[in-house]
């Protein structure tokens, strides 16, 4: 059980609702969440469980999307209504808990919203504008993985597919000035809909088993010693060291290099231009990469982490 402490003295009443969380994940094997989680990360939680130390301030975020929740079920409260004489159901179900069986394991998963009206499956995100701006612009493999894994629960279920997927981003830092400001790829709005590819049942299944697999082994292999897989640099939200040529008096760079070399080229080319015969003064800058999220407080296991560790050691000999 995680050992909660409150640093910035935040009120009992707050304390009380985070720990108010219904989540259940029904006794399944695997949840979408789980399926898409690092290997080596859930098993840490697994082992670690009783000496994971995290503030409640680390938890706010979570009251928000609890409360997103709470809205969400009164959908289901809203009685059906006329509209211009035609009854009009609000057929939107909410929150309802699903389960599949694949390979002798469970798997549950719980939609925010499913519309029989459209046939659309929503999954709702309190979360930043810049996580949306990434998204649309990079896409979200973790978005597609979890929407895909409850597409498939909810056809193994009743026997027919989704019509569509969509993420329904609340974004809690979002500014109607800053909107105003930027433009271009800034949210026009604090909900943004994000549609997400539907995979064929075949693409589903393959991912679903691959990634049961691959938690199976660690579990498997921790049981009779082995170590625990590594993560990947998609596991890490891993960024590489890039070299970035900057200009005399200015903030922002000119342009990032991923080697020395090729830096020193950009440098040398731009010096040959320069206007006038006028010698700016640039420089190249060394912005070493980082694994954002085991240095970010996101993984929540790192201190328990031999691979982060030698990583780290690594890093200070540099």
């Amino acid at each position: 059980m995680t050992i909660y402490t409150n640093k910035h003295n935040i009120p009992e009443e707050i304390i009380v609702a985070l720990e108010n969380d219904k989540y259940d994940s029904g006794g399944a094997d695997f949840t979408p969440t789980s399926l898409i989680q690092s290997p080596r990360i859930r098993m840490l939680n697994k082992i670690h469980a009783d000496e994971i130390v995290k503030d409640v301030s680390d938890e706010i975020f979570k009251l928000l999307g609890q409360a997103v929740h709470s809205v969400l079920e009164l959908a289901n409260e809203k009685e059906d209504d006329y509209i211009s004489g035609v009854l009009k159901k609000h057929d939107i179900v909410t929150e309802e808990r699903l389960f599949g069986s694949l390979g002798g394991y469970t798997i549950s998963g719980q939609a925010d919203v499913y519309n029989k009206n459209d046939g659309m499956i929503k999954d709702y995100k309190v979360t930043s504008v810049w996580t949306v701006v990434y998204a649309i612009k990079d896409g979200k493999p973790e978005w597609d993985e979890q929407l895909n894994t409850l597409a498939w629960l909810h056809e193994a279920n009743y026997g027919e597919k989704a019509k569509g997927l969509q993420i329904v981003a609340i974004l809690r830092d979002w500014n109607k000035r800053e909107y105003q400001r930027r433009g271009g790829n800034y949210p026009p709005s604090p909900v943004s809909v994000i549609p997400i590819e539907m995979w064929s049942r075949e693409k589903q299944l393959d991912y679903i088993r691959k990634r049961i697999k691959a938690h199976v082994k660690a579990e498997t292999d921790h049981s009779i010693g082995m170590p625990l897989p590594l993560c990947t640099a998609v596991d890490r939200w891993a960024k590489p060291t890039v070299y970035a040529l900057k200009k005399e008096n200015r903030k922002s760079a000119i342009k990032l290099y991923p080697t020395i070399v090729e830096a020193e080229k950009g440098k040398k080319a731009i010096e040959a231009v320069a206007k006038n015969g006028a010698k700016a003064k640039y420089s190249i800058e060394t912005r070493l990469g980082e694994n954002t999220r085991c240095v970010g407080n996101y993984c929540g296991v790192a201190e328990f982490c031999d691979q982060f560790k030698s990583m780290e050691k690594k890093n200070e000999r540099r």
